[in-house]
């Protein structure tokens, strides 16, 4: 599974030796992070290739489109049709008009789109390293803010309380949020895919 630390590194920070219960206990706090940021930034975190369909009632100043993921890989391939049943079978091969913020998985006409239904097909996510080998490809913000939660989370474990490893919970807290409300995927005038599903 995915983990967006490296654990020793988590460890390092607390002062905690590579015990084995130390180890174990930093392990889970880092897949508990892991699965509570992709919750809190609603993005699935795990590498899968999605589809998302909107579709665009009128001509009209709403061209921001909130894709299911972020974290994508690259520029999502675009499909239109007049209605969810008459898909063109070729992508709009003109990206031109398409403006993305990858990371937040957001993409915005240039010009205004077309009424109809547009479907995008896209990478998101990362790919888990191998046991043993370094996690890469993850943002440094991101590495950041799951070390930051995992601690939290670890110095909450009534054992390792007891055990004198201690952080300073509320400033953590708090550089958290900062973090995570600057990367939100928030778009409020946004269209929402009315389909999804991972290929």
């Amino acid at each position: 599974m995915l983990r967006l630390i490296d654990e020793a590194s988590v460890r390092a920070d607390l002062g905690m030796d590579a015990i084995t219960d130390y180890v174990i206990a930093t392990e889970a706090a880092i897949l508990a992070a892991t699965t509570q940021l992709s919750a809190r930034l609603r993005t699935p975190i795990d590498r899968a290739t999605h589809e998302d369909t909107f579709e665009v009632a009128t001509w009209d100043d709403r061209r921001q489109f909130r894709l299911s993921a972020g974290f994508i890989t690259e520029p999502p391939v675009v499909f239109w049709g007049a209605s969810a049943d008459a898909f063109e079978a070729s992508p709009l091969e003109d990206r031109r008009p398409w403006i993305w913020d990858l990371e937040r998985g957001i993409g915005m006409r240039t010009t205004r789109p077309s009424p109809g239904v547009y479907r995008f097909v896209y990478d998101a996510g990362f790919v888990a390293a191998d046991a043993g080998t370094p996690q890469t490809g993850i943002p440094p913000w991101l590495a950041e803010a799951a070390s930051m939660l995992a601690r939290i989370l670890m110095t909450n474990n009534p054992a390792l309380k007891e055990a004198g490893i201690a952080n300073n919970n509320e400033v953590l807290e708090r550089a958290l949020a900062d973090t995570l409300a600057q990367k939100a995927r928030y778009a409020p005038s946004s269209i929402l895919p009315f389909a999804h599903r991972v290929l």
